[in-house]
């Protein structure tokens, strides 16, 4: 957050390309009202952030493959990430993870402490894992920094007919299913969680997903016909 803005506002409502080019929307977008956000940020004075479901995928474990399906992320970079951030949190976890569309978000400039925190865990992670979609990597970052239930994190939904920031609710953490809960709050990367230590073979990269339990059931093998007689 650049600090020439905290003397001068309260609120950042961040828009990009992406908030315009949904298909839904066809080009055309309602930017949300001012009087709305002040009434957001009143209703909920102890929220640093506003974010908007993602409208078309709701668990980030989605996201990772879509992207690397349209080659938006490396296969085996993702994988690496995958593989480090379901080590520190545990797959169930990881698998649970909701997905955001930062296209489009509030945050409050002053006194941010979580959420400047959060932004800074996704940096770090982006560059430690060489990821290039911050949406794959902000939702752990975010469970990382709230380990339960919190007011400072807000999860709202969006509709085309009403492009104001509704039915908000705070942002559920992964709570104490996380197989790792002593070392949340600590860099996504930090040791044993690095890039080096989980990484992915370009060739071999398993999929990001890797929901399955165990080996895949074999293929059950056609009858054999039985031999002419001679």
């Amino acid at each position: 957050m650049p600090v020439i803005l905290e003397g001068h506002y309260d609120y950042l409502l961040h828009l990009d390309l992406s908030a315009f080019s949904d298909p839904e929307r066809r080009g055309e977008y309602t930017l949300p009202k001012r009087a709305h956000v002040a009434a957001l940020a009143r209703a909920h004075p102890a929220s640093e952030l506003f974010l908007v479901r993602h409208r078309s995928r709701s668990r980030v474990v989605e996201e990772w493959n879509k992207t690397v399906a349209l080659q938006l992320e490396r296969a085996d970079l993702a994988c690496g990430f995958a593989r480090a951030m379901r080590a520190k949190f545990g797959a169930s976890v990881v698998n649970a993870a909701p997905l955001f569309g930062l296209g489009e978000f509030v945050r409050k400039v002053k006194g941010a402490v979580v959420v400047n925190s959060v932004f800074r865990d996704t940096h770090r992670a982006l560059v430690s894992f060489g990821m290039m979609r911050d949406q794959n990597v902000l939702p752990l970052a975010l469970w990382n920094r709230v380990a339960a239930t919190t007011d400072k994190v807000m999860s709202c939904d969006t509709h085309r007919e009403d492009e104001d920031l509704a039915k908000c609710v705070h942002l559920a953490g992964p709570g104490a299913e996380s197989r790792n809960i002593q070392m949340l709050g600590r860099p996504l990367d930090e040791p044993p969680f690095t890039a080096a230590a989980f990484a992915c073979s370009p060739i071999h990269a398993p999929s990001v997903m890797a929901r399955r339990r165990g080996r895949r059931p074999r293929r059950a093998r056609e009858p054999t016909k039985p031999r002419a007689a001679v």
